[in-house]
């Protein structure tokens, strides 16, 4: 087994309320090719604060040792109460290969 990182993430700058929220989609990819889903987040994955206006979220030591190393790509979808569809523009950034250590 390999050990990989437990990583959180805290996303901010939404146009709408957030208690709006019917429906999240947080999709990491590889840049650049259709249909590359990685790892998928959905709502009930994640933690909705509406006073702070954050939408944060996990990975597991599995998701992140599944992004490939290069250029993934962070997408959000939300569809909203009032059948809204808010589509973020992807988010790109290089996954870098490192040490990986053994885990018994």
């Amino acid at each position: 087994m390999i050990q990989g990182e437990t990583i959180t993430t805290t996303i901010k700058g939404f146009p709408f309320e957030l208690s709006e929220i019917e429906k999240l989609y947080i999709v990491f990819a590889r840049s650049g090719r259709a249909g590359s889903a990685l790892v998928q987040k959905e709502l009930q994955d994640c933690t909705v604060d509406t006073e702070a206006g954050t939408i944060s979220f996990k990975l597991s030591q599995e998701e992140s040792l599944s992004l490939a190393v290069g250029e993934v790509t962070r997408s959000i979808v939300v569809l909203t109460a009032d059948g809204s569809r808010f589509e973020s523009i992807p988010s790109p950034f290089n996954v870098l290969k490192t040490v990986k250590n053994e885990v018994i």
